[in-house]
Formats: C-alpha cells, structure tokens, sequence
C-alpha cells in the first residue's frame, strides 16, 4: 500500500472518530425539554378554575326618624324593658334588655318591638312628664300609657286601642272608646249616647275634643 493511501485512510478514520465524539457530547447535553420532532408533545391541561360567586348583598336597614339615633334607640329600649321582658335569650325564653349588649343598637329584636309598639312609645312621648308608662303585669295584663290631663283626670291608652278616661283616683269613667294613629284619632262609645269621633293632627287637640262627650 502506498504512503499516500495509508495517510488518507488515516485522515479519513480519524474524521470519523472526531465526528462520533461531537455527535455524542452534543445528545448528552441536548436539554431535557426539547423533544425530536416524531415525539408527541404531551401539554398538561389545567381547568379552568369557576370564578367565585359575588356576595349576597345585606338588605339595607332603614332607621325610623323616631330611632335614628344611638340615643334614641336607647331611650326606646328603655320603655321596653319597663313593658315587660321583650329580648329572647339564647334559651328561648324572653327578658329585659337592661342596657346589655345590643344596648342602642337597632337589631331584630329592636326592630321587631317598635314595629309593635311604635304608636304606644308617640303616644308616651307626647306626653312627656304627664305621661306613665303601664307595665305588663301578667298574663293577660294590657301595657299602656297614661297621660294627666289638666283638670286632674287620667286618660289610658292601652296597647290593645282601647281608650279609657277616668278621675284621678281612676273610681269614675268618664268615657271609653277607641284609639288609633297615635292617639290623634279617638271613636268614643257610650251605652246612651250614640258614638262620636274626634281626629286632629295633634294628640293633645284631640285628647281635650273628649272632654265635651
């Protein structure tokens, strides 16, 4: 064999060598996350989270202009619990507020007693230092308010819309009926004479119109 064939053979051997060392360094660093091209990409699909429903809105509670302050509320609260026991425990059983927690607050139980006795609480407020307030007494016992008039007589207003006048000593009665819209509106009923109503913009107009029954 000629040195010139030994040398190209040689030449071409180590070529070959050289290439084969490239090819392999090259798939040994070749990164992980590239694949060849007959490879089937495989894409995780993650679904799509539900979007998280909006809050329910709380209903707005509207304040009557007669509790629209921490002191109003208060003083109402402060009539309640000398009706009687109107907050209901934890227990079910029914007590007095006396200034505990919720104390001039508008809660449910605030809303739920003026909602009832909202005419009654006017009526005792018109009043003001006349006025007294009439506890429940029992089963069956009416609360109500009563208010002195000038000549010395007591008109009642029970809860129940029942009017009553009577003397100071509460002996006599003058004359009973009806009442409504906070006292402004009187219908009273005698067994002889037939029934007379007196109505007015203001409580005590309507009160002194009785007087002449």
């Amino acid at each position: 064999m000629k040195d010139s064939t030994k040398r190209l053979l040689l030449i071409g051997g180590s070529v070959v060598v050289i290439a084969g060392v490239v090819y392999y360094l090259y798939t040994q660093n070749k990164p992980s996350n590239e694949s060849d091209d007959d490879e089937e990409v495989i894409v995780d699909e993650q679904p799509t989270p539900a979007p998280s429903p909006s809050p329910t809105p709380q209903p707005v509670v509207s304040q009557p202009s007669a509790l629209n302050t921490t002191d109003k509320v208060k003083r109402f609260q402060d009539f309640m619990d000398i009706i009687g026991s109107w907050v209901k425990g934890s227990d079910g059983k029914f007590k007095k507020l006396n200034k505990g927690a919720g104390y001039g607050t508008y809660g449910p139980s605030t809303r739920a007693a003026y909602a009832t006795y909202s005419e009654l609480y006017n009526i005792n407020n018109f009043g003001g230092s006349k006025s007294k307030i009439i506890p429940i007494t029992g089963p069956g016992s009416v609360p109500a308010v009563d208010y002195t008039l000038s000549d010395g007589s007591i008109a009642r207003y029970q809860q129940n819309k029942v009017f009553i006048r009577r003397n100071s000593t509460g002996a006599i009665i003058f004359n009973r009926g009806m009442w409504s819209n906070s006292g402004r509106k009187i219908v009273i009923s005698s067994d002889s004479k037939p029934s007379k109503t007196y109505e007015t913009n203001n409580f005590f107009d309507t009160l002194k119109l009785t007087k002449s029954y």
